[in-house]
């Protein structure tokens, strides 16, 4: 019996897999200032969001 080959993308290992979230509440204002900065480097909103977070936070951790 022939099996056909599975659809989707390729299961990622753990360490890659993005699954816990960071729900915040924004005003619209501050919703759209955020998605222009995204759309200026690139990224969706929940990319830039990741890498200004993480970047931020990393930086607060040498400073303390």
């Amino acid at each position: 019996m022939e099996t056909t080959p599975k659809r989707g993308a390729p299961v990622k290992p753990p360490e890659l897999r993005k699954a816990a979230a960071l729900p915040i509440r924004l005003t619209e204002g501050e919703r759209a200032d955020c998605e222009a900065a995204a759309e200026l480097d690139g990224l969706k909103l929940s990319a830039w969001a990741r890498k200004t977070l993480t970047s931020a936070a990393k930086r607060e951790a040498k400073e303390a």
